[in-house]
């Protein structure tokens, strides 16, 4: 609900044709992850110097080289979140649940805690972030495509129609335009996996504990796999191609 509100307040183009979207898509995509994980509800882009979210852009401004920075600022994160503490079903919350089990194996320390909020948050704010002003962008440059995922968006909600989970499942197109994004920008142009046993794939051995790096950006735009790879074509992700 607040996203296309916080998009038209923070319309302010660089230029005629330039405009700088990923400042709008950030701190929106802060807001989702800190109510999603933590039952914190934050305005990110109307006040920015909101302590929780000023601590998460620290991650991505200083250096990852510094462990004791990072265990006091997630230190300081989890106390602000006990502040803010509700009885929403969250990513805290089953965490400090596991605090509290029965069995000792179980029980989360607080360190194992810590770890998995910084992940989390890792994971989910910068890469959806990024994935969504691709989205824009290819969709912004390609306005048949937007034309006619608007036109599935109306026709599934019609205006006042209350936005409900298994009616966005049905959104082809949608689903399609997406995965077409990703495609062209993958969130990881590049994965690495550590070889757990020693395997022979097409007649090369791969031994064990060797690092195999996928490069996604490359297979994702090699003529060999896709026709007109350069090109924005959602029709290439359809489940039935």
């Amino acid at each position: 609900d607040s996203l296309l509100p916080d998009l038209i307040s923070a319309y302010k183009p660089l230029s005629p044709s330039l405009y700088f979207l990923y400042s709008t898509f950030a701190p929106f995509s802060m807001d989702v992850v800190a109510s999603a994980s933590f039952s914190v509800d934050i305005d990110s882009i109307n006040n920015p110097d909101d302590p929780f979210g000023a601590h998460i852009k620290k991650f991505f401004n200083f250096s990852f080289f510094s462990p004791f920075f990072l265990f006091l600022s997630m230190s300081y994160l989890l106390l602000l979140v006990t502040q803010y503490y509700s009885k929403r079903v969250d990513f805290m919350q089953l965490m400090i649940q596991g605090q509290i089990s029965d069995h000792q194996a179980e029980r989360l320390t607080d360190q194992e805690i810590l770890s998995q909020s910084f992940i989390f948050m890792l994971g989910g704010y910068e890469t959806t972030s990024t994935t969504l002003t691709f989205l824009l962008y290819n969709l912004t440059t390609n306005p048949d495509c937007l034309n006619k995922l608007m036109k599935e968006i109306d026709e599934m909600f019609p205006h006042g129609a209350p936005v409900t989970y298994d009616a966005l499942m049905k959104l082809e197109y949608l689903e399609m335009v997406i995965n077409e994004s990703m495609r062209l920008f993958p969130t990881a142009p590049r994965l690495e996996r550590v070889c757990k046993k020693t395997v022979e794939l097409n007649g090369i051995t791969i031994p064990k504990d060797t690092l195999v790096a996928i490069p996604t950006y490359v297979l994702h735009r090699d003529p060999q796999l896709w026709e007109s790879p350069e090109e924005f074509r959602p029709e290439k992700a359809h489940k039935e191609e």
